[in-house]
C-alpha cells in the first residue's frame, strides 16, 4: 500500500487498489485520518450542512417477489400494511413544515390500474396539502 498521507492527498482519480486500502484500514489512527480528510472533501464539496430528506413508506404490499427483498410477495412473514390516506398526506405536510428539503413516498411494487390511479391521487393531494397549488 502507498503511504496513507500520499494516498489522502492525491488529487487525481484513485486506482481501484488505492480504494481497497482505504476501505482495508484497521488501525484506529489511520481510520481517524481517513475520517478527517473525507470530512475535509465533503466540507469544501458542500459545506457544513445537513439535509432532511423524509420517506413516507406507506405499504409494504407488492407483487415482485426479488429473492433479496424482505416484503416480497412469497414473504408470508412479514406483517401486511398500508397506511391510512390521511396519515400520509399529515406526514408530508410535517416533513414540509419542518424544513425537509425533499420527501419519497415508498411502497411496493405494484401495477395494477387501482395502484396507480391511487399513486397519481396521492401524489397531487400531497402537493395541494403541503404547497396549496395544484400538480
Amino acid at each position: 500500500m502507498k503511504g496513507l498521507q500520499e494516498l489522502l492527498r492525491k488529487q487525481e482519480h484513485m486506482t481501484r487498489q488505492d480504494l481497497i486500502d482505504l476501505l482495508s484500514l484497521t488501525g484506529p489512527a489511520d481510520l481517524q485520518a481517513l475520517y478527517e480528510a473525507a470530512y475535509a472533501v465533503k466540507t469544501d464539496a458542500v459545506g457544513n450542512i445537513v439535509y432532511y430528506r423524509g420517506l413516507i413508506e406507506f405499504s409494504n404490499r407488492c407483487i415482485k417477489n426479488c429473492d433479496y427483498c424482505g416484503i416480497r410477495r412469497e414473504n408470508k412473514a412479514v406483517k401486511r400494511f398500508d397506511t391510512a390516506y390521511g396519515d400520509i398526506l399529515a406526514m408530508a405536510r410535517w416533513t414540509y413544515e419542518n424544513g425537509y428539503g425533499s420527501l419519497t413516498l415508498q411502497a411496493g411494487e405494484r401495477q395494477d390500474e387501482r395502484f396507480i390511479a391511487y399513486m397519481e391521487r396521492l401524489i397531487k393531494d400531497t402537493r395541494k396539502s403541503v404547497t396549496g397549488r395544484s400538480a
